[in-house]
Parts: C-alpha cells; sequence; structure tokens
C-alpha cells in the first residue's frame, strides 16, 4: 500500500505541475522519470501474483507509452502459449488492439491519441509499432497495425527495417497498384536472408513475382491508364521469365537454395549448357531457354535483345559447325547449289534445325519470343557477321525457311 500512495502522490503531483506549465522542459522531464520509476515498483510491489492492473491503470491515466506496451506485451505472452483446451480464458483487460483502435472522444484511451511519448516524440499507435519493430516482432507490427492502418501505412513506408513488407499494408487496403510497384523493386532478400548481405533467392524470387502478378490483375481492374498496366505486366512476365529459365538451366544441381541470377548470368550459363550438352535434345532445351531469357527485355531494348539472341544462335550453331561448314562449301562450289531434298538430308538431326523447329512451333505469334528468332533480319544479320561468311549465312538462312514453311 506504501507504494501504491507514494508513486500515485508523486505521479498525480508531477502531472499537476506540467498541466499547469506545459512549456516548462524541465518539469515535463521530471514527469517522466516518475513513471519510470513508479511504474516498475507497481509491478514488483503492488501486484497480486502476477495481476499487473494498477501498474498497468497507472500508465494509462498518466500516458506511459512504455509501461503500458510493456505490460500488455509480457502477459500477451503468458496466454499466448495457453493450450486450447485451457479452462483460463485470456484476460482482455491488457489487449492492446483496443487501445489502438479506440481513437473516439468518448474511448477511455482517447487521451492516448492525444499525447506523445516524450522521448521519441512518437503519438500513441506509432510507439507501439516502433515498440514491436525494435524488437524484431515483425509480424506483431502488422498484426496490431490491423487496429490502426493509416498509422501502419505511414509507419512502415518510413521505417527501413520492414519498408520491403510495405506491400502488404498496401494489399490489405486496397492499394494494389502500390503493392505491385513495392513488389517489383524488391532486389534483396524480404523472407529469408539477411536483406544488408545477400542477393535475393530464387524461390523467394518467384514467389513475390507470383504476388505482383496478382496484385498488377487488382490494380488494372480499378487502373484508367492501360500503358502503364502494360509496363508492369511486361515486367512481371520478364522477372517471370528469368525465374523459370533458372530453375530449367539448373534442373540437375539445384538444392533449393540458389540465387535468383541477372539476365546477364543467366545469358552465360545458358552458353555454358549449351556447350556442354550431352545430345540435341539438350541443346534444344537449354537453346530456348536462352532465347527467352534473350527475349526478356522491354520492348524498346531491341538491340541488346538482338544481341542476347545472336549470342545464343551462335553457340548452337557451333555444336555442329564443321557440318554447317561442309554443307556451305559444297553448295557454293555446286552450280545453282545443293539441291533442297540434299540439304534437308544434310542437316536434319543438327541442333539449329531442331532448336528452330521447336522455336517455330512452340513461341506465340506475335510475341515477343518473335523478335529473337533466327529469321528476324536484326539477328540474321548479326549471326552472319559473327561467323564472317556469307556462304554459312545463306545454308542457315535456307534451312530454317525449310524449316518455317514445313511447320
Amino acid at each position: 500500500q506504501y507504494v501504491e500512495d507514494i508513486s500515485a502522490s508523486a505521479l498525480s503531483g508531477h502531472r499537476d505541475v506540467v498541466l499547469r506549465k506545459p512549456a516548462d522542459d524541465e518539469a515535463t522531464k521530471s514527469y517522466e522519470e516518475t513513471k519510470l520509476l513508479s511504474i516498475p515498483l507497481l509491478r514488483q510491489y503492488a501486484n497480486d501474483d502476477g495481476d499487473d492492473l494498477l501498474a498497468l491503470q497507472s500508465s494509462l491515466a498518466h500516458s506511459f507509452f512504455e509501461g503500458i506496451v510493456q505490460i500488455s506485451h509480457d502477459h500477451k505472452q503468458v496466454w499466448k502459449f495457453h493450450t486450447p483446451f485451457s479452462d483460463e480464458a485470456s484476460d482482455e483487460r491488457y489487449d492492446l488492439r483496443p487501445m489502438l483502435s479506440n481513437t473516439s472522444s468518448a474511448s477511455p484511451y482517447a487521451h492516448l491519441h492525444q499525447s506523445r511519448d516524450y522521448r521519441t516524440g512518437l503519438p500513441f499507435c506509432g510507439y507501439v509499432l516502433r515498440w514491436y519493430a525494435d524488437r524484431g516482432f515483425y509480424p506483431d507490427v502488422f498484426e496490431l497495425g490491423k487496429n490502426c492502418p493509416h498509422d501502419l501505412t505511414r509507419y512502415v513506408r518510413n521505417d527501413d527495417r520492414i519498408s520491403d513488407l510495405a506491400w502488404i499494408q498496401h494489399l490489405r487496403v486496397g492499394g494494389d497498384q502500390q503493392a505491385t510497384v513495392g513488389l517489383l523493386s524488391l532486389n534483396s532478400p524480404v523472407l529469408f536472408g539477411d536483406k544488408q548481405q545477400e542477393s535475393i533467392g530464387l524461390w523467394e524470387k518467384d514467389q513475390l513475382m507470383s504476388l505482383a502478378k496478382l496484385s498488377n490483375k487488382l490494380a488494372s481492374a480499378k487502373s484508367a491508364n492501360p500503358a502503364v498496366d502494360g509496363k508492369r505486366t511486361d515486367l512481371i512476365e520478364n522477372n517471370l521469365t528469368l525465374t523459370s529459365a533458372q530453375r530449367i538451366l539448373q534442373e540437375d544441381t539445384e538444392f533449393g537454395d540458389e540465387i535468383a541470377l541477372n539476365a546477364d548470368d543467366l545469358l552465360r550459363l545458358a552458353a555454358e549448357k549449351i556447350n556442354s550438352a550431352r545430345d540435341v535434345d539438350e541443346i534444344k532445351r537449354f537453346g530456348i531457354c536462352g532465347l527467352a531469357i534473350a527475349s526478356a527485355k522491354p520492348i524498346d531494348q531491341s538491340e541488346s535483345m538482338t544481341d542476347d539472341a545472336s549470342s545464343i544462335w551462335h553457340t548452337v550453331i557451333q555444336a555442329d559447325i564443321h557440318t554447317w561448314k561442309s554443307i556451305a562449301n559444297e553448295n557454293s562450289m555446286a552450280v545453282g547449289g545443293i539441291s533442297e531434298e540434299e540439304l534437308i538430308q544434310r542437316v536434319d538431326g543438327t541442333a539449329f534445325v531442331g532448336v528452330m523447329y521447336d522455336f517455330v512451333t512452340t513461341s506465340p505469334t506475335g510475341g515477343k519470343m518473335q523478335n529473337v528468332g533466327f529469321l528476324h533480319d536484326q539477328v540474321k544479320n548479326k549471326v552472319s557477321h559473327l561467323f564472317g561468311s556469307d556462304e554459312l549465312a545463306s545454308v542457315l538462312a535456307l534451312s530454317a525457311e525449310i524449316v518455317l514453311a514445313a511447320t
């Protein structure tokens, strides 16, 4: 009783002084120090078998945010581990949720939302969210933030530790476009790993891009700007193409913890896979994969797309380069060139024809993949330049046209 009386007297006295002299910094500081001393004493000496109601009521009465949150959290931890079959119900008197959500003037917690924490200057909702974030309890930040959604939206934007998770809150409040933009901007781990030290994992990137695709569909349904929607859609599809390609390229060596590679690294990996392929079927799979990687760029990067596609076609042709050089030499020496029937017979089974056939039969008409096809003028000219042989370029183009006509 002695501790209760002393604490109540000290807290009330300091509060009266602050109310009379609100601009007195020393009085405000002294009031805060009294809270810091009194509330722990009440928790230690004025409780009934762990009942901190008196300490909580004093914290509420004097807008002592630190005491409110710490006491509520401690009691939440106690009840969290009770089994579903426990005959004891959780004590709602320690529940932070109504304290966060009841902001009306008629609420018993209205004064909390009219106060600010002395040390941080934060309003009540902002203080609670930061308290949990400071301790790494990020799920609690979002769970408690359901009761003050506007404060949570503002908070996650400004806290670098969880700003990468702002898309979660945007989706909750219907900000589908902001969520999509946020998801597309993520380049470091969000769900796993240290975002300061690691690149994003392949599995995580795939999941985030899939979420971006869904949120973008929701955003597009409400948007009045189809051009912007289209750019976001292309960017998402490009990213999903890269993740799918990486899975194919690393199919026999993946362990589930692969880092998501960028387009340049994936292109080099595709070329390596083609060069080390055991048979034509593998070359076809890796060749198509490489062309898909080349196509996964904004449409205005046509030159870069051409360069990447040409490098893949060049690598595929190199797999049978002696055959192609022999055919090119015979074609140039024969009067009128070798016959189409003989050409078909000679090139059948080559990696180039196999990739060309799969490309023509699987690529959607009118899609970006058409820009990386061998018969695209810029790609064909680039490959011809890489080999430096008009004769070789001629038989390659003729073979490609025969494949196209046959399909």
